[in-house]
């Protein structure tokens, strides 16, 4: 099995230069080196195996050898919509909803949340998801919904032809 790699990006040129965390984690943490065969996906479905053909402090440059355009990864929209849980629940809840394959998460204002997840968590929650898809072997990557109350994502629910199922204690 391949390293995983996220690409910010299309993966359309045959040269692709791998930069930041993910140029840092090939480079100083797997130690892969010129020549090495990895995977490299854009979270929105294409994938493609790559050969590394040369590197540098920060960058690692690319060749595409090989492309997927796997559409069919995600073909049912799962949403899931949740208050927020307290600490590091949260984040765990993100990481194991995106390796689910959960195409949208929904935190939810209920009657006793509390927690507010900021522009920063939200960031970081991005770096959980990205890690969750390389992980699971996902190719999309799940989108985090700004705060909604829940009538309203009641209402956003009931105005489409989707199945719904809500789990309540």
């Amino acid at each position: 099995m391949s390293h995983r790699f996220y690409f910010e990006g299309t993966l359309e040129p045959d040269e692709l230069v791998l930069e930041g965390s993910e140029a840092h984690h090939l480079l100083h943490v797997l130690r892969l080196r010129v020549g090495d065969t990895v995977e490299v996906f854009n979270g929105t479905g294409a994938e493609a195996d790559a050969v590394i053909t040369n590197t540098s402090r920060k960058n690692v440059d690319l060749k595409v050898t090989a492309r997927r355009d796997l559409q069919a990864n995600s073909q049912i929209p799962l949403i899931l919509a949740t208050a927020v849980p307290k600490g590091d629940r949260f984040r765990w809840l993100v990481e194991k909803a995106a390796e689910l394959g959960v195409t949208r998460l929904v935190p939810l204002i209920t009657e006793r949340s509390s927690v507010d997840p900021g522009e920063n968590r939200l960031k970081k929650l991005q770096q959980t998801i990205v890690s969750a898809a390389k992980q699971s072997g996902q190719t999309r990557l799940m989108k985090i919904a700004p705060l909604q109350k829940w009538e309203d994502f009641l209402d956003e629910v009931s105005q489409t032809d989707s199945r719904t199922l809500i789990a309540d204690p």
